[in-house]
């Protein structure tokens, strides 16, 4: 009984644990559908939110970089308005129901939603679009100048908002999607000044101006530097005031070569004189360097930065032909005092030929690998008889030339910055009217010259021709270059139409005056072009190259040897 009763007792004892294990196995049978459930809800909420984060931060960062081009474009008509009213054309951005020979320039017909000016001073804006960019005699076509902007960025859709009487641009609406027109723009835009409504209707229009072009990016105003690169080299200066100030308001401006050389320039609104008066639209100040034009010899870099001043230090000297860099300092003293405030070009500006120019050396280059000539400027500064190329810090030497761009001496009508309006209607390198001519290239550096540039680093490379060239010297030869050079020369790729040369007793080609050493003559043209008028009112009689000893590709040959492949002149109609 004892031994059945432990037995029993056993086999209980064996059943509970039995029993209680398997209670521990069904309590973990895993997770319920509703548990389940709750994870999936859960990890969607959570992946909402994120992916909800993420369209924001896109739509912010895509709304940050129209802004900023909006601005581009804003910064650009500034410089342009700023430029014809200092030139005496203020007419061309002024409508003609004011006086102005712009045509479609309309007025605004409300008060922007961001006017922070008296409310009861109102606005005198008028604004053009993008659609009459193209349209002879457009405001927008003389505000929106290829000499400030991109090309692509100048083709997309914008509205620029100005105040013709004072100069002064208010506003700029960008869009690369949406297209503006008169309708829409006083409807629908106002509300769009406002960051949030541009962001939540999509951030498909940027917008920069009214108040925020006067925010500052310090306490004090925000500054900003400009640089046109073509038939003259200007560097505009501006700042923004966060409020209007009696005082002296001055920009000390920095401009250093790759020599380790630095000139300092001071300028500001009490300079007495006129070059560094600093000016004023309402609270934007600004200046405007040109640092290299070929009006006067005294006015080209060389003469005015460089060597040909004798009164610099000779840490001040610039060297010719260098990349320069650019910034600036503003202080203003009086009833509105600050200091410190600064700003710095963000790119490569060469002081004598296009900025795509290559260098041998980021640093104190010994020569300039490729020089590329996109405007007569870039061509004549080639030519380095006007000054002592030999001393060292003088000049950067030119290697070899690329022509990235068409070339024109004649007038274009749709562009009042080209050379003929510069140069022709003016003076040019210290002549007028029919003296004016071009100075043959001597330049003893340079062995190869092409008329023809692969833009896009793909292997095609396309032809620029060079338009309306004029020579006129009494005894000295003439042509593109003078003569061929100590080392030699080659040029393929020119494509020369209607060049007009006389250089009296001297020898005489549309290339090559006269070739001394060898020269080489690759795929080059010289023609007439009926497009540019050569063909009006000429005949076979006309005379485009005359001289002592003349040629249509060469003047002369007095030694070395030439060869001349797959090229032409033909210059008799």
């Amino acid at each position: 009984m004892y031994g059945a009763l432990c037995a029993g007792n056993g086999h209980m004892k064996y059943f509970a644990q039995r029993t209680k294990r398997n209670k521990k196995l069904s309590n973990n049978h895993g997770v319920t559908m509703a548990e389940v459930l709750m994870v999936v809800l859960i990890i969607g909420i959570l992946g909402a939110v994120t992916f909800i984060g993420v369209l924001n931060y896109q739509k912010s960062l895509r709304q940050k970089k129209l802004d900023d081009l909006a601005e581009t474009i804003y910064v650009s008509a500034q410089n342009q308005l700023t430029h014809l009213r200092l030139s005496g054309n203020q007419n061309k951005f002024q409508a003609t129901t004011e006086g102005g020979s712009a045509t479609n320039v309309d007025e605004l017909s409300y008060v922007p939603s961001d006017w922070d000016e008296d409310a009861s001073i109102l606005p005198n804006l008028w604004y053009v679009t993008s659609d009459s960019l193209n349209s002879a005699g457009s405001g927008a076509s003389y505000i929106m100048s290829s000499r400030g902007v991109e090309a692509e960025l100048r083709e997309k859709n914008w509205i620029i908002e100005y105040d013709p009487e004072a100069g002064s641009v208010y506003a700029v609406f960008y869009s690369e999607e949406e297209t503006f027109n008169t309708s829409s723009e006083t409807s629908t835009l106002d509300k769009l000044r406002d960051k949030s409504k541009r962001i939540d209707g999509g951030s498909v229009i940027g917008y920069y101006g009214g108040s925020i072009s006067e925010a500052s990016e310090s306490t004090s105003g925000k500054a900003s530097i400009s640089v046109s690169n073509a038939e003259t080299l200007e560097a505009t200066f501006q700042y923004s005031l966060t409020k209007t100030t009696t005082g002296t308001v001055t920009f000390t401006i920095s401009i250093s070569d790759q020599h380790g050389h630095t000139r300092e320039i001071i300028a500001s609104t009490k300079s007495t004189n006129s070059e560094y008066l600093v000016r004023n639209l309402g609270r934007r100040y600004y200046l405007t360097l040109k640092l290299d034009d070929l009006s006067s010899q005294s006015k080209r870099f060389y003469y005015k930065y460089g060597a040909g001043n004798t009164s610099l230090d000779a840490d001040e000297i610039l060297c010719a032909g260098d990349i320069l860099s650019i910034s600036m300092e503003v202080e203003s003293v009086g009833d509105y005092d600050f200091e410190g405030t600064s700003c710095t070009y963000g790119y490569d500006v060469n002081s004598l030929f296009a900025d795509d120019s290559t260098m041998s050396s980021s640093t104190n280059p010994s020569y300039v690998q490729e020089a590329h000539v996109a405007y007569v400027r870039h061509l004549q500064n080639l030519d380095t008889s006007y000054y002592d190329s030999s001393a060292s810090g003088n000049y950067t030497p030119v290697k070899t030339v690329a022509q990235t761009n068409d070339i024109s001496f004649l007038d274009n009508t749709l562009n009042d910055e080209d050379w003929y309006d510069i140069y022709h209607n003016g003076s040019y390198l210290g002549a007028s009217g029919s003296n004016i001519s071009f100075c043959p290239i001597t330049n003893g550096t340079v062995t190869s010259y092409s008329g023809s540039y692969d833009a896009d680093n793909d292997g095609t490379a396309e032809n620029h021709s060079i338009s309306g060239l004029v020579v006129k010297t009494s005894d000295s030869n003439g042509g593109l270059f003078k003569s061929s050079g100590s080392a030699g020369l080659t040029l393929s790729d020119v494509w020369m139409l209607g060049p007009q040369i006389s250089v009296g007793d001297a020898s005489a080609g549309a290339l090559i005056g006269s070739v001394s050493n060898n020269a080489t003559i690759e795929g080059c043209r010289v023609y007439l072009s009926d497009a540019n008028g050569d063909l009006t009112n000429k005949t076979h009689e006309n005379i485009w190259i005359s001289g002592q000893e003349t040629g249509g590709l060469i003047g002369t040959v007095s030694g070395g040897t030439v060869s001349i492949t797959n090229s032409f002149a033909s210059l008799v109609n």
